[in-house]
């Protein structure tokens, strides 16, 4: 799962329990210094492109499937 992704490289809070929303983000908008590490995380963690690379890889894959013959 994505959010288990961001997590584990420090790039965000996870909560499970809606209610708890306002509270965190409070938290978080009040402390500078994680939401800067939060942010340092994420950019570390960055994969701008990845789309296009799992796509591209995917292609090429198909590229090498023989095209099946009919009779």
């Amino acid at each position: 799962m994505n959010a288990d992704y961001i997590v584990s490289v420090g790039a965000g809070v996870q909560v499970r329990v809606a209610e708890m929303v306002p509270e965190t983000v409070w938290h978080l908008l009040n402390d500078p210094h994680r939401l800067q590490l939060l942010r340092d995380n994420a950019q570390k963690a960055a994969r701008p492109h990845a789309a296009f690379t799992i796509a591209d890889a995917v292609l090429k894959s198909l590229a090498t499937v023989p095209t099946p013959s009919y009779p």
